[in-house]
């Protein structure tokens, strides 16, 4: 596999009641296996935009033109995310490309445990895992991100959690699946200096 991700002319336009919107401007760009691109720019200038392209997010106001493709980690053909209908996207995410969002709060269901929702990641990708063997993947999950007595948190709520526990929880569900790409997007932005660096050396 040369690349996990393959960028050639990305053209994002958003329909408005003013007019059409030019979000990303012919973007192109690569990312090897185990490698990290970060790119950088003024807000507003398409970071989230090309982020959630990769993942098929983007709103139905939304026109794309230019090419995605996305490594398959079962080992068939590239996919280009741009021409996959709603069923293959699903299948995609998780399993071939994740995403760290930026606000870890809005990312988590409050009303769900953290363990049921690492867990129904799993169970959505794989059916005949038994709610047992989800619950102690989460559990693994939860104790590869940091966070301390995971056979406890397993059982939390996000708001139990402080931010910078609830950012692990949030990449502990976009590693779960061992996707081939994980992409962030400003994970950091919410938590203090000390926390970032934590955070930035697990995503390494």
């Amino acid at each position: 596999m040369s690349k996990v991700l393959d960028i050639r002319d990305l053209e994002v336009t958003f329909s408005t009641d003013r007019g059409p919107v030019k979000a990303v401007d012919q973007i192109s760009l690569e990312v090897a296996p185990r490698s990290v691109l970060a790119v950088v720019g003024e807000s507003g200038s398409g970071k989230t935009v090309t982020a959630k392209t990769v993942l098929g997010l983007l709103p139905e106001t939304a026109v794309t033109q230019g090419v995605v493709l996305l490594a398959n980690t079962t080992g068939g053909d590239a996919n280009n995310v741009l021409s996959l209908s709603p069923e293959q996207l699903r299948a995609v995410r998780g399993r071939d490309v994740a995403m760290v969002f930026q606000e870890a709060s809005t990312a988590l269901n409050p009303v769900f445990t953290v363990g049921w929702q690492i867990a129904e990641g799993l169970r959505a990708h794989d059916s005949k895992i038994s709610k047992k063997a989800a619950r102690a993947r989460a559990i693994e999950m939860l104790r590869k991100v940091g966070i301390p007595e995971p056979e406890r948190r397993v059982d939390a709520y996000p708001h139990q959690l402080s931010g910078g526990q609830k950012q692990r929880v949030v990449i502990a569900m976009a590693l779960s699946l061992n996707p081939g790409l994980i992409v962030a997007d400003e994970p950091t932005t919410a938590l203090d200096v000390t926390v970032q660096a934590e955070i930035l050396e697990l995503l390494r």
